[in-house]
């Protein structure tokens, strides 16, 4: 590189599943690993890897391109892929010099794939390095024709409009903004919560939201993503999660009483559950304030210091339900402080979204013993619209 330090491609795969990386890449201890007994492998000091590294593919049973490097030294940085045509793809966002690094969505047209390895953001940007590879998924390819914009989603009592849809080459985002109408009425009651992509020739993946990019704007939501979608493509389907977030009807309220509170210090398991409508809700442990942090790393959970966090587990999200907070008193009828809806880990690849668990944040006043909870147990609603971005190079206004 033009710093002097230097960036070795080992290894690249384009497969489903998981994927293990052993570093720095050898095929041949690989291959005597796979004929040699365990016990010899073991005394064997040469064939030992350096690092071991294991990537998944979000959606397990389709491929992923992943790439694996070496360096003498850790920096940030994130791959950027283009084709032939100048087709490009750039997430943004930098990691950490992690030794594989999962490049999620690519141009698959073309011949090959030039990977540009990044660091910087915005007019900081620089390019460390160029590596060309063929393109892993050359095709042929079917093309999508897209839907004239703007395009509705419609079910019974809710109308969904996708009404734009721009790729900011100029800021590297992609933007969707929507309009609602739930029965006769517009309405702002619901909001973009999760984004999925795919296109005909494979590319599937889910992008990480930038909240800056949500505003509401009068009677429309908008939702966004770092990355510009790359114009070769015709047309991209984009499934968009709603959630609501207000007026919730009585068929999804739920309430929970005298919940024993813990000492500050405390973690207790009051394990009771609720079912409503098929949902499962189980209020699986309530961390005090000062619970010790050993304790709340061994229930696989996070906690926010100096809060009573409220922990539930349960058939929830599998079902596209959330938990949304509507009311907390105490047993003296004093209100609650919260941060509203339950905050959800990411889906981790190959396991039920039921198997993290939800979790409520609370400041409890001073003297409380109990705790009385009202819950929204709400229905995601999903859209689904198949359309081309329009490209734009200058400020969008968006």
């Amino acid at each position: 590189m033009a710093d002097g330090r230097s960036l070795k491609l080992e290894r690249y795969e384009f497969k489903a599943g998981t994927l293990r990386y052993e570093m720095p890449d050898r095929p041949l201890a690989r291959t005597l690993e796979s004929i040699l007994p365990r016990a010899v492998r073991q005394r064997i000091a040469w064939l030992q890897p350096q690092s071991v590294t294991v990537v998944s593919s979000t959606f397990p049973s389709e491929p992923m391109l992943s790439v694996a490097v070496t360096t003498h030294e850790s920096f940030g940085g994130r791959w950027a892929v283009s084709d032939e045509e100048g087709n490009t793809f750039d997430p943004v966002v930098n990691s950490m010099m992690f030794e594989v690094l999962e490049v999620r969505a690519f141009p698959r047209h073309g011949k090959v794939l030039h990977l540009h390895f990044m660091s910087g953001e915005g007019d900081g940007t620089r390019p460390l390095a160029d590596f060309t590879i063929p393109n892993p998924c050359p095709g042929p390819h079917p093309r999508w024709k897209p839907e004239p914009m703007p395009v509705s989603f419609e079910e019974p009592g809710l109308q969904i409009t996708l009404q734009r849809f721009i790729a900011d080459r100029a800021r590297a985002r992609t933007v969707c903004r929507f309009r609602v109408r739930e029965g006769s009425q517009a309405t702002l009651n619901w909001r973009p919560a999760s984004v999925e992509l795919s296109d005909a020739t494979g590319n599937h993946w889910r992008p990480w939201r930038d909240s800056r990019l949500a505003p509401v704007i009068g009677e429309e939501l908008q939702a966004g993503f770092l990355g510009a979608l790359w114009p070769g493509e015709d047309a991209w389907k984009v499934r968009v999660e709603f959630k609501r977030l207000g007026e919730f009807p009585v068929e999804e309220r739920l309430r929970i009483e005298h919940i024993p509170l813990p000492e500050p210090e405390e973690i207790i398991h009051p394990h009771l559950v609720k079912d409503l409508d098929g949902a499962r809700v189980e209020l699986s442990a309530l961390l005090g304030s000062q619970a010790d942090f050993n304790q709340v790393r061994q229930l696989n959970i996070e906690r926010k210091a100096g809060w009573l966090t409220v922990v539930f587990n349960g058939r929830i999200r599998s079902l596209g339900r959330h938990l949304v907070l509507l009311e907390a008193k105490d047993d003296r009828g004093r209100s609650v402080e919260s941060e509203g809806f339950a905050a959800e880990f990411e889906e981790p690849p190959g396991r039920s979204a039921d198997y993290w668990p939800s979790l409520l944040n609370l400041r409890v006043p001073t003297g409380a013993r109990e705790l009385n909870l009202v819950l929204a147990v709400t229905q995601s609603r999903y859209a689904e619209f198949l359309a081309k971005p329009e490209q734009t190079s200058a400020n969008s206004g968006l």
